[in-house]
């Protein structure tokens, strides 16, 4: 499986890829579905591939430490992650769930943390477009997804579940969303589609991410499932 996986915070990115990631051993398999999907661009949680090796995630006083950064070099360190993530080899990955990644860098990154603003606002088309490139040359099929949500919606997750060291403020809820919204529209990404999250349990999200993506199983996705299925079904030999 692969795709990016875009949205304000709380809109549920995370939630519908560690979704992903049951599924997928559910259906190919424990040893064959995906096991870490990558989500390292929400400062300052930037190490550490959930479900896979929690125990090396930032500790708190290093998270305070990444905070304390410049600008200038939080949007170096996080330009080097995302760029070490769009590499021929890991695009051609047939498992690929990215959250955030280059849009959510962004968006964030200038509104939060110091950079791609004034003087360097013009870096961030110019980034997105180069980034974007990468993908459309090595994993052009592979879809951008939106989750999306009310301002209210999102306010009430926020109450409801703070995230430690999250980076959404309220005051901006509405900025955001309409951010991701209008960088999902402008990105180069071919295939593209989005889902609103805003009545949806996060099972009813996951069941009509799997309905739209669909078309988006790759040739060893499909495989996987079959030969689990006929594990199964005692007809492996």
């Amino acid at each position: 499986m692969r795709v990016i996986l875009i949205g304000c915070e709380y809109a549920g990115t995370t939630t519908l890829a560690d979704g992903l990631q049951r599924w997928s051993r559910e259906v190919m398999g424990e040893g064959d579905g995906l096991r870490a999907f990558h989500d390292h661009w929400k400062i300052p949680h930037v190490s550490g591939h959930p479900g896979l090796d929690d125990e090396n995630l930032f500790t708190p006083e290093e998270q305070e430490q990444f905070l304390a950064l410049t600008p200038k070099t939080k949007e170096m360190i996080q330009r080097y992650s995302v760029t070490y993530h769009l590499t021929p080899g890991a695009l051609r990955n047939p498992d690929y769930v990215s959250v955030g990644l280059h849009i959510e860098n962004a968006i964030y990154g200038a509104l939060y943390f110091g950079y791609y603003t004034g003087e360097q606002a013009w870096m961030r088309r110019a980034v997105l477009d180069h980034f974007e490139e990468s993908i459309l040359e090595f994993a052009p099929e592979m879809p951008l997804v939106l989750l999306k949500a009310s301002p209210e919606t999102i306010a009430r997750r926020m109450k409801e579940n703070p995230h430690p060291n999250g980076v959404l403020r309220q005051p901006d809820i509405e900025r955001v969303l309409e951010e991701f919204e209008a960088e999902f529209e402008q990105s180069s990404m071919r295939n593209k589609f989005s889902i609103d999250t805003t009545r949806r349990t996060p099972e009813e999200t996951l069941a009509r991410f799997l309905e739209k993506f669909e078309p988006y199983l790759n040739e060893t996705d499909k495989l996987r499932i079959l030969i689990h299925r006929a594990r199964r079904g005692g007809e492996w030999i």
